[in-house]
């Protein structure tokens, strides 16, 4: 079951794994066959894990596709960067071993991962400090207060943002979010506008535009009647409790 409740299930099977142009890399990897799933979920074509081991959805633990990249001598370390395009784009690249420094600009940060309540590395759980909104045209507006701290993980599978209900609470004010069914509606006129500030415990600032958090992606057909805009949106963050 993925973070945000969509879910695959099936058996397990092992087969030959080939990564490269010409699938050079190769290695024995065990993996899913999902043939129960939501009707979301069926429209992805295949998730790979490559977080921490101890993170494997089956109660017996096996080498995954990072451990084996790394005891095969394929890579010098699990390491990999994943740049996933912009919201519009139907492709983006992964790279194994390194880092690709024309996929970002300014100054790289690295942060501390926190350890699950037993103590284990089992996530990208990393902290998240402030947050703030900048409007088109005016100074940065705080959303958190300064003694706001809180753990979030980073999670590439998850279409969503889960935040604090406090900080929620508090966004969904700022642009005026209507519900209908439990899914948080915004007019449109907002993702043209400015961007959402996000700053961790390491000092790096992560500045992303409304248009990444405010669309249309997941508005269902047809649209809701009876809000009080015409240009319908979905906020993409909701309430979570957190790792």
């Amino acid at each position: 079951t993925y973070v945000d409740g969509y879910f695959a299930r099936g058996d397990y099977i092992s087969d030959l794994f080939a990564v490269g142009d010409n699938g050079e890399a190769r290695v024995i990897l065990q993996m899913g066959l999902a043939n129960n799933m939501t009707n979301t979920t069926k429209t992805i074509e295949g998730i790979m894990g490559i977080g921490y081991s101890g993170q494997v959805a089956t109660k017996q633990l096996y080498p995954n596709f990072m451990d084996q990249m790394v005891s095969n001598g394929l890579t010098n370390t699990k390491l990999y960067s994943l740049w996933l395009n912009s919201i519009d784009s139907d492709f983006g690249s992964i790279l194994f071993g390194g880092i690709d420094t024309e996929k970002y600009y300014g100054t790289l940060y690295s942060m501390p991962i926190h350890k699950d309540r037993r103590g284990n590395y089992t996530a990208f759980t990393v902290g998240l400090t402030s947050m703030s909104i900048t409007p088109e045209e005016g100074m940065s507006i705080p959303i958190t207060k300064p003694s706001f701290s809180t753990p979030i993980v980073l999670e590439s599978s998850t279409t969503i943002i889960y935040l604090p209900s406090d900080v929620v609470r508090t966004i969904y004010n700022m642009f005026d979010v209507t519900f209908r069914n439990s899914t948080p509606y915004v007019d449109c006129k907002y993702s043209n506008s400015s961007y959402m500030t996000f700053t961790f415990e390491s000092g790096s600032v992560v500045n992303v535009a409304y248009s990444e958090l405010i669309n249309k992606i997941f508005v269902s057909t047809p649209e809701p009647t009876s809000l009080p805009f015409s240009d319908v949106c979905i906020m993409g963050i909701l309430e979570g409790d957190g790792p």
